[in-house]
């Protein structure tokens, strides 16, 4: 990172976590691409200066840096967007998940009667070293009718190699042609794209006249329910039939 010759240890803080660097003497902010990396910094966000081999942060990089002179310290604040994505997860561990969502209702009838109704999401799972399961379920019941439903059952591994992922079971396809089909079979998907908000999952975009609470059906079968606001609402995480 420098322009002089004298060469010593810096310590750099980026989100809270310090890493020891060996750097020359400060005298502009400026980087390569192996110190970028080293810390997990994507150096796509910056650009070549005008002195070889030096980088600085780009126009439309929110990178801020800052230089603690008494310190031998460097503070970065750097987006999540601008870090590198594989510096930002952890392989290995066992976990069991459980997610679920009920909600029940009273009402009142136009012919004066009572009634209720419950409605039950539900997602099970396990995560095992590179392996994560997971099962979705949905219960509704309105008056003597009842209905459960499996929403979807796969199991997906990581391919390091392949910066991918596999799913096998029942899934939603991600494929651009036929984004949104449910079925039964395998899918290798970019990490990049699950990242997004890909994979299993769908998002829907509605308007709200005022805020209450969304439920989303299809084919009669309760797919999310959740609380929305007033105006524009974004719905993430809705498992297509």
């Amino acid at each position: 990172m420098a322009l002089n010759s004298i060469s010593r240890e810096c310590s750099v803080l980026i989100l809270s976590q310090s890493r020891r660097m060996m750097v020359r003497k400060i005298v502009h902010a400026c980087w390569s691409k192996s110190l970028l990396e080293t810390p997990g910094i994507d150096p796509h966000h910056f650009i070549t200066a005008p002195i070889a081999a030096c980088m600085v942060p780009g126009t439309d990089s929110d990178i801020i840096i800052e230089q603690q002179v008494d310190r031998s310290s460097l503070v970065l604040t750097v987006p999540l967007d601008e870090r590198l994505s594989h510096q930002q997860y952890a392989g290995g561990g066992k976990a069991l998940i459980v997610n679920y969502d009920g909600r029940s209702y009273q009402y009142q009838t136009h012919s004066g009667g009572h009634s209720s109704s419950q409605t039950l999401t539900s997602e099970l799972g396990a995560n095992f070293n590179h392996w994560i399961v997971r099962s979705g379920q949905s219960y509704a019941r309105s008056g003597s009718n009842s209905q459960l439903t499996r929403l979807y059952s796969y199991g997906q591994r990581s391919i390091p190699g392949w910066d991918s992922v596999i799913q096998l079971g029942e899934i939603t396809s991600s494929d651009p042609l036929f984004a949104g089909i449910n079925l039964v079979g395998a899918q290798i998907i970019p990490e990049q794209g699950l990242q997004q908000g890909g994979g299993n999952q769908v998002s829907l975009d509605i308007l709200m006249p005022q805020g209450g609470t969304v439920e989303i059906w299809q084919a009669g079968v309760l797919l999310k329910s959740s609380p929305v606001s007033e105006g524009m609402n974004r719905l993430t995480g809705i498992t297509a039939l």
